[in-house]
């Protein structure tokens, strides 16, 4: 794992690799300094040899009878909304089984107990792709998404709205507004996590 000492040699480390940062903060391009705290927090990786961002990404498909639970919509601290349309997810951590991820998951964006939550390990599945990012234009990316199914005890029967746990700097969405949609879970293989 490659680390850097402050935003100053993340940014010398990218430049020195071709890597444009001048789009970087504009749009939805998020700066250096938020590259630099996701590698600080074991979010993502660096490899050089190819130059590649790795993030690992847990996403748990919530079931409801013949329903499925999507995060329709987040609205950021400042009064920002932005829609969504995928299931809870969440960047594992260095180390992190995906097991315990999704739990974290749930609990942080769903305000559930882990009593609430029954996972179905037998369900598991994983898919990788790569991508240009558009959190970090230029910086090349490999998602690895580890996929289980869920149920959890309790939950609303309509569409609500949950605070974020984790709201802070480093997590700028205050609430997560929770929608059912009928039928099959389709395929989800995007992350907008970091978008």
């Amino acid at each position: 794992m490659k680390t850097f000492k402050n935003v100053a040699a993340l940014r010398a480390w990218l430049v020195a690799r071709h890597i444009d940062t001048s789009l970087w903060g504009t749009g939805q391009a998020k700066q250096v300094h938020d590259l630099w705290r996701e590698l600080q927090k074991q979010e993502s990786v660096l490899q050089d040899a190819p130059l590649l961002r790795l993030v690992e990404v847990v996403q748990a498909i919530v079931r409801q009878n013949n329903r499925y639970l999507v995060e329709a919509a987040q609205e950021f601290g400042n009064g920002r909304t932005r829609e969504r349309n995928q299931p809870p997810a969440e960047k594992m951590k260095a180390g992190e089984s995906f097991t315990h991820a999704a739990s974290r998951c749930l609990l942080e964006e769903l305000g559930v107990s882990q009593d609430a939550i029954t996972l179905f390990p037998d369900t598991y599945r994983f898919v990788q792709y790569e991508t240009d990012a558009q959190s970090y234009p230029g910086l090349r990316t490999r998602y690895t998404f580890h996929i289980i199914e869920a149920e959890i005890t309790g939950l609303p029967q309509e569409d609500f709205w949950q605070e974020n746990q984790s709201f802070t700097d480093g997590d700028p969405v205050r609430r997560h507004f929770w929608a059912w949609r009928d039928g099959p879970v389709p395929f989800f293989d995007r992350f907008q996590n970091d978008a």
